[in-house]
């Protein structure tokens, strides 16, 4: 059985155009089925830093359903008119013009000092990496002037001083356990200090 064109299906926030993962895997057609494996699909997106991994379904007759994994971005950074996003290892994983960037709704690392410094840099997309997606979508803006005082500005206009990037699943229980105050106790704050998370401070 020799394979039809490929079915793409994307997982995640589709930062691999489809029209560039149909050119990839155009390759594929005419291919008997038995031949083609995760890994030598994989192989195709090998030069694409958005791509994780990528898994096959077969649709018999002549049919392949070709599922792009993406990593999962959690910062991106103005260059130009573009935005480019960035995995929680610091990886640059795409490049995306700013009005694809608004439908993303990422942390935006605005500084450019931030990026500058590689090491700023990776612990900020460590730090946001580390958050559970509910609170990550809070993140409007993530910054640091070293690798001991990130910051992060919520969409509420409160700031978090979160300090390193050590200890954060006891930082996110505490912020976690911060923002559920009641509304008259959260209106008297504008800073969460999670920094010593076993010393939380509010200001």
């Amino acid at each position: 059985m020799l394979l039809n064109s490929p079915i793409i299906q994307s997982i995640s926030r589709s930062l691999v155009p489809a029209s560039g993962a149909d050119e990839r895997t155009a390759v594929l057609v005419g291919t008997p089925l038995p031949q083609v494996s995760d890994r030598s699909v994989t192989e195709l997106f090998a030069d694409t830093p958005a791509v994780d991994d990528v898994s096959l379904r077969a649709e018999p007759p002549h049919g392949l359903v070709v599922i792009v994994n993406e990593h999962t971005p959690v910062a991106m950074s103005p260059r130009g008119k573009q935005y480019v996003v960035f995995s929680e290892a610091g990886v640059e994983l795409a490049e995306i013009p700013a009005k694809k960037a608004q439908e993303f709704d990422l942390p935006v690392v605005a500084s450019a000092s931030d990026v500058a410094d590689q090491e700023v840099f990776d612990t900020i997309t460590e730090v946001l990496g580390s958050l559970p997606d509910d609170l990550r979508d809070q993140v409007r803006a993530a910054s640091g002037s070293s690798i001991d005082s990130i910051e992060l500005e919520l969409s509420s206009g409160k700031t978090v001083m979160w300090g390193n990037n050590t200890q954060a699943d006891k930082k996110v229980q505490v912020l976690e356990a911060l923002l559920g105050l009641d509304k008259a106790q959260a209106a008297e704050i504008s800073e969460y200090d999670v920094s010593a998370p076993d010393f939380p401070v509010t200001r």
